[in-house]
């Protein structure tokens, strides 16, 4: 039976097993405040994990909020 590779680990988040033979799985967390997104635990079946690898994204999302202020005596146009 073949083996799977590394799955790698997400970018903010942890993987937990290092055995990659054909029945083996995987276990993904993320970092707080980051959630997982996708499969938790995943099996090597074949040569091939039954999922791809998950992915940590923030539960809070940015904005970046810009405020443009014209110079006295003149106007904005849009």
């Amino acid at each position: 039976t073949a083996s799977c590779s590394d799955p790698g680990i997400p970018n903010n988040g942890t993987k937990d097993g290092d055995d990659y033979r054909s029945r083996a799985n995987v276990t993904f967390r993320c970092n707080p405040p980051f959630e997982l997104i996708g499969s938790r635990v995943i099996f090597c079946q074949n040569g091939k994990w039954s999922d791809s690898r998950p992915t940590c994204s923030s539960k809070y999302r940015l904005a970046l909020v810009t405020k443009l202020q014209c110079k006295p005596h003149y106007k904005h146009i849009m």
